[in-house]
């Protein structure tokens, strides 16, 4: 009996609830969720059709940064050898122990002096920082046209 008069105060409370329930408002609220939705849609259809034209932009400059990365730690490698052939030369005791290292370096590098080499090598690796600053620049400037005129078309429709 007691879970009987449970089942029925439920029931009516279901009830209750289902008759208070704004199925206009719910409506508007379908309808603009839809409309989103479809907003949605659209611009990543935009995307897709911009995505093949900003990754043939995007291709070249990835590949630069690449190619820099692999130069940008080649140079990082021969710096620090450059830098242990120049510690070598001041721990140097005899005139012939310098000369060898000197000759070491002309091997290794084309440069018999490993300051002039360090003094390159950190140029290099300068400039290659800032290239690599501009390419990511000029990544993020292609990647933000497509999302602006993206977003300038959508709001259009």
């Amino acid at each position: 009996m007691k879970r009987t008069q449970e089942q029925y105060k439920q029931t009516q409370e279901e009830l209750e609830r289902y008759r208070n329930t704004d199925f206009e408002a719910l409506r508007r609220k379908l309808r603009t969720v839809t409309a989103k939705l479809q907003a949605k849609e659209r611009c990543l259809e935009r995307y897709r059709r911009y995505e093949p034209s900003i990754n043939s932009r995007l291709e070249p400059l990835y590949q630069s940064m690449n190619q820099i990365y692999v130069e940008l730690r080649k140079a990082q490698a021969d710096l620090r050898e450059a830098r242990y052939l120049e510690n070598q030369l001041n721990l140097a005791s005899s005139k012939y122990g310098r000369k060898l290292i000197h000759e070491e370096c002309d091997c290794r590098f084309g440069e018999g002096s490993p300051g002039r080499v360090i003094y390159r090598l950190e140029g290099q690796i300068g400039r290659w920082r800032a290239d690599l600053e501009k390419l990511h620049r000029r990544i993020e400037k292609n990647y933000e046209c497509l999302f602006t005129a993206s977003r300038v078309r959508v709001s259009n429709y």
